[in-house]
């Protein structure tokens, strides 16, 4: 009794240990309610409009960029409102609606895509492929971004890499 009592609390240190689980492909009824929330974000990221900005933003947002960069909702509005970068585009490759923990606990929800930003800094456009993850959080009104991370891929590799 005492040997299995052993053996059931290393196997949960050891799957403790091994990291946060990977996130599961989640095809509930309200998936395209995420979609739609991460189709807003983009678009106000894009319009650079604070009001929507604002409203699709959650207040505890932590926004990671790809150099490692992390941002509070107020520190990303105005990084987007304050013109050193224009995002002209937010083209997405493809994306999935998953079960996912890792970037806010409790929050659940995450949009993860394969992307291509067309931002323009200081005079240059660039073309920058990338991995996103986008965590929704609800505020009682809508679906708000709480959590965001990217990271970049090569130009040449499958989008589908991006996805777990």
């Amino acid at each position: 009794m005492m040997r299995a009592g052993l053996a059931f609390v290393l196997a949960g240190a050891i799957a403790c240990a091994s990291g946060p689980p990977e996130p599961v492909l989640w095809i509930g009824p309200q998936a395209a309610q995420y979609l739609q929330a991460d189709a807003d974000r983009r678009a106000a990221q894009v319009a650079a409009d604070p009001v929507a900005l604002d409203r699709v933003l959650h207040p505890a947002l932590v926004y990671r960029h790809s150099d490692g960069r992390a941002e509070s909702k107020a520190e990303f509005i105005a990084s987007l409102t304050g013109g050193s970068v224009d995002y002209q585009e937010i083209q997405i490759e493809r994306a999935a609606v998953y079960r996912c923990e890792h970037l806010s606990p409790g929050a659940g929800i995450c949009v993860i895509a394969a992307q291509t930003l067309i931002v323009e800094h200081e005079g240059t456009v660039h073309r920058v492929p990338g991995c996103a993850t986008a965590q929704y959080r609800s505020t009682g009104e809508r679906l708000a971004l709480v959590a965001y991370e990217s990271r970049l891929r090569r130009a040449e590799a499958n989008p589908r890499d991006c996805l777990p």
